[in-house]
């Protein structure tokens, strides 16, 4: 509807003035772009602003506080007694249509002979409480109507469009102590938001059902590759698909984003969206944060050996000028294989010699990169609280316990002194036939500052 404007009786006509959105469950959300980066985007509406995004937690009261309109034709005889009724309507996620409704009360009586531009207070509407689930609203329309027969009739007064982000619970602090600058708001960042809230859309809100949406959460990031669920909004142009390690191998790349908000360049400022692992893990963590799961915590992973020795539990030696591969990798000869030593070199390009024990890459796919890096010297994962499952957001890997991560994820050790790779066996049921040693790598929890078992 178009109206900005309701004619009312004795010639009086109102618009729309100001607003601002309130309810027991409203949180800040944190604005992006560089002139008023991690600032909170404010609660209110009026013409100059009129599509300020805005977070609730589920089950929560809707409200809107500090109404007011304007006299845009002065009355010519009085009083006109005026109420404005607002009705908010929710789309579901099943389909179903949740529509909050509420009027102002008692109406107010404006004056004959009021002058243009004069501002009356209209007070509060509380509209009722949210449905109890996770909603992503962009936008969440709210009709305005104004009455001046005491709602026999309603004029329309103005249609208005926010985007709205409703999450599981309200939003946590996190384990991760950098994401909680600025009094633990800071990460409520849009594009987390809309992800978030997109992939957990239609769960159920509460404490009972937030492995649930932990889950929807963690789904956006295994799709097939591309995934173009994976988007940070851009305030200043089209959004940008978000990559991991994109053109790690091309010369005077641009730089890759170290940091969800710290320094530059960070999630919200590299030029082309590509992030490394921890950056990702971040993400992760702040999302589960936002809809009230603060104990997503950062893993870090570290190549062992050689040999494997110490055994695993305490301090595991991470050895210097050791790598660890990435899934996927090729091994000739498998009977060669060892789960303690280094048994292959490492060649640059098929055919293998079958006179020798050779291994080659044959790609790894991340977040919206059919060419990831093969190797690192360290990377971070996720791991929900400190004997939960772990998460690898950089590349999408289902959920696992630990030796289920590192099957799924890795393909042995490499030594840089003399470029061999090795620390697998045989297993033919997993990709390529083998199976890295579990205990190639070492893990270490950031918040409990101790190695996992």
């Amino acid at each position: 509807n178009p109206a900005v404007a309701a004619n009312l009786s004795n010639g009086l006509g109102i618009a729309l003035h100001q607003f601002t959105f309130a309810g027991a469950g409203r949180f800040n959300v944190t604005q992006e772009s560089a002139a008023a980066f991690n600032m909170p985007y404010p609660a209110g509406w009026d013409p100059a602003n009129t599509s300020r995004p805005q977070g609730y937690a589920a089950s929560n009261a809707f409200a809107t506080n500090a109404l007011a309109i304007v006299v845009t034709a002065a009355p010519a005889a009085g009083p006109t007694n005026v109420t404005v009724r607002a009705s908010a309507y929710f789309p579901r996620a099943a389909g179903a249509l949740t529509v909050l409704q509420a009027s102002t009360a008692p109406p107010v009586a404006i004056a004959g002979g009021t002058v243009m531009g004069t501002v009356i207070a209209l007070g509060n509407i509380a509209l009722g409480n949210l449905p109890n689930e996770v909603m992503h609203q962009d936008p969440l329309l709210i009709f305005w109507e104004a009455s001046d027969n005491g709602g026999v009739t309603w004029a329309p007064l103005r249609l208005t469009a926010n985007p709205v982000y409703v999450t599981a619970q309200a939003p946590v602090a996190t384990t991760d102590a950098t994401l909680n600058a600025g009094g633990g708001a800071v990460y409520r960042y849009q594009s987390l938001l809309e992800i978030s809230c997109k992939a957990a859309s239609g769960q159920a809100g509460g404490a009972a059902n937030i492995n649930l949406v932990r889950d929807a959460i963690y789904g956006v990031f295994n799709p097939a590759n591309p995934n173009p669920n994976l988007v940070r909004l851009n305030p200043a142009g089209a959004p940008m698909p978000l990559r991991y390690w994109h053109n790690w191998n091309v010369p005077h790349a641009p730089p890759i984003a170290q940091s969800l908000n710290a320094g530059p360049p960070n999630l919200f400022t590299v030029a082309n969206g590509n992030l490394a692992c921890g950056v990702w893990a971040d993400m992760l963590i702040a999302m589960w944060a936002m809809h009230g799961l603060g104990t997503g915590r950062a893993v870090g992973v570290e190549p062992r050996g050689p040999n494997l020795v110490p055994p695993l539990a305490g301090t595991p030696n991470v050895v210097a000028n050791t790598r660890f591969l990435v899934r996927n990798w090729d091994y000739n000869n498998h009977g060669a294989l060892n789960p303690g030593n280094y048994t292959h070199n490492i060649i640059p390009a098929l055919p293998f010699n079958p006179a020798q024990n050779e291994a080659i890459p044959i790609g790894s796919v991340g977040q919206n990169n059919a060419n990831a890096p093969p190797q690192f010297l360290n990377h971070y994962i996720v791991r929900e609280g400190p004997a939960g499952n772990f998460y690898d957001p950089s590349y999408g890997t289902p959920a696992s316990n630990r030796n289920g991560w590192v099957d799924a994820s890795l393909a042995g050790l490499r030594n840089d002194n003399n470029n061999t790779a090795g620390f697998v066996q045989a297993n033919a049921a997993l990709p390529n036939g083998i199976q890295p040693n579990p205990v190639s790598v070492a893990l270490y929890d950031f918040v409990a500052a101790a190695w996992i078992p």
